[in-house]
């Protein structure tokens, strides 16, 4: 994900080296944990559950494997919503000062539904890690689709890319934002400023 392979490249390196580790060592709850993120991938949803469920059964202080498993689990049905939050929230439990995992249960607050703890959620990682740029851009998506604080939700998508310039994804949620508010002008701006680095042709169609 943060690599410059490709998965398509990245993926038998990935299987070969779980398969190593798991022939030293068939009890490590981190390789069973590995293995359910290779089944995530090839969309094994039964199979990714059970290696979930193996791997924090043989390593229960292991808070990566709450998290991601919170992931699947609210992946494969909204009808496990609270269950999902279950498990993100005892990720939280395990490594509360995780950016990411905080990030994380603050996005399921949100899908459940629980929109102040989601808002408390993510002002408190930004207290904790004011770099983290998950953090100003999932408060911003919420003031966004969850209160219409249009004014509230721009200046964190701005502060988002100030901390991540030149990565799209930040800059298409602005784009979205003025589409909202209806400013064909800062649109036209934001699409200049994706395709100037990426190419039009992959942002842009």
């Amino acid at each position: 994900n943060y690599g410059t392979k490709s998965m398509e490249a990245a993926f038998p390196v990935m299987v070969e080296a779980l398969s190593n580790a798991m022939a030293i060592y068939h009890d490590l709850g981190e390789a069973y944990y590995s293995q359910a993120t290779n089944y995530d991938y090839s969309q094994q949803q039964d199979e990714a559950e059970a290696a979930y469920s193996r791997a924090i059964e043989l390593s229960p202080t292991y808070a990566s494997a709450y998290h991601w498993y919170s992931k699947v689990v609210f992946g494969s049905s909204r009808l496990r919503t609270a269950e999902s939050t279950k498990l993100a929230e005892k990720a939280f439990d395990l490594d509360p000062r995780s950016s990411i995992i905080s990030v994380n249960l603050a996005r399921h607050y949100q899908n459940q539904g629980l929109l102040l703890l989601a808002e408390r959620q993510y002002k408190r990682v930004i207290e904790l890690d004011p770099d983290f740029v998950n953090a100003y851009a999932g408060l911003a998506d919420l003031y966004l689709r969850e209160f219409s604080q249009f004014d509230k939700a721009l200046a964190l998508y701005r502060k988002a890319s100030q901390h991540y310039p030149g990565k799209p994804y930040k800059l298409l949620n602005q784009l979205e934002l003025y589409q909202q508010l209806g400013n064909v002008h800062a649109m036209r701006c934001i699409r200049d400023a994706i395709a100037a680095p990426t190419g039009e042709d992959f942002w842009l169609v």
